[in-house]
């Protein structure tokens, strides 16, 4: 997962009531990419730097994150929050550069079963994946999204929405 410097402080800026410790998301992170556990990139070359990890190091932050469950679930959120914001106010071009980090918080949006952040990711996704050919992800998504709506307590009163899902999920399996 490669992030935007502004994604990495607009997260962690939420979390210092959780931490153990106050964070300085910067100083922290250049820390680490003296440590050589991160590394600074330009990916796009549009000079807006980006940090990726190893994914040796990712897996290993990851378990150290799930002996935090508080910490965890404020971190999730708080990235959720962040790229469900980016997928509403972005720049299409930071909105395709971010696939990785908006299909995380699609992830967790699911386990959430919140429809209403659901419905802005897929107005985010949808035509990326369309626009590709991805058509096993554009399933995926139309899987997920009928899932949280079964599962929510007004789900007779959702109908329509259910029923342009399951058309688009057709659409989406006869051009596989």
């Amino acid at each position: 997962m490669v992030q935007s410097l502004d994604a990495v402080e607009a997260v962690a800026a939420d979390l210092n009531d959780v931490a153990v410790a106050e964070l300085n998301a910067i100083d922290d992170l250049g820390s680490l990419i003296d440590k050589s556990l991160v590394r600074q990139l330009d990916p796009d070359g549009d000079g807006m730097p980006r940090v990726v990890m190893l994914e040796t190091i990712k897996a290993y932050a990851a378990a150290q994150l799930e002996t935090r469950s508080e910490f965890a679930a404020a971190a999730r959120e708080g990235h959720t929050r962040y790229f469900v914001r980016l997928a509403t106010e972005g720049e299409p071009d930071a909105v395709v550069a971010e696939l990785d980090n908006l299909r995380i918080a699609w992830a967790h949006t699911v386990d959430q079963q919140d429809l209403e952040r659901l419905e802005t990711l897929r107005d985010a996704l949808w035509p990326i994946y369309e626009a590709r050919g991805w058509y096993h992800a554009t399933i995926a998504l139309a899987d997920d999204m009928l899932a949280v709506l079964a599962s929510s307590p007004d789900a007779d009163d959702r109908w329509q929405a259910r029923l342009s899902l399951m058309t688009s999920r057709a659409k989406a399996i006869t051009l596989l």
